[in-house]
């Protein structure tokens, strides 16, 4: 492999670890913004403001699923791109 592939391949694998470390952290950004809506939702006694709370909770749960599966899958390709090789 000549120095320059190796220098472009260096690269791609710093563009990768960089994308999963935004993605990562928007994971965790989502995951303390749920438990806040949650603890806002158990602390109000209004029947409306609790119902629209918990619906906020539930689709921004279903937000966090979907990012972490993609996180796992984005985890994966990365190992198998990267770290295989090393082996």
């Amino acid at each position: 492999m000549s120095k320059k592939e190796e220098t472009h391949l260096n690269a791609l694998q710093k563009n990768k670890q960089n994308e999963l470390n935004v993605l990562n952290g928007y994971v965790q950004v989502l995951k303390e913004y749920h438990k806040n809506l949650l603890e806002k939702s158990k602390n109000t006694d209004e029947d409306y403001l609790k119902s629209k709370l918990n619906l906020e909770v539930y689709e921004l749960a279903i937000k966090i699923d979907s990012n972490v599966n993609l996180l796992n899958s984005k985890v994966k390709e990365y190992n198998n791109i990267y770290t295989k090789d090393k082996e």
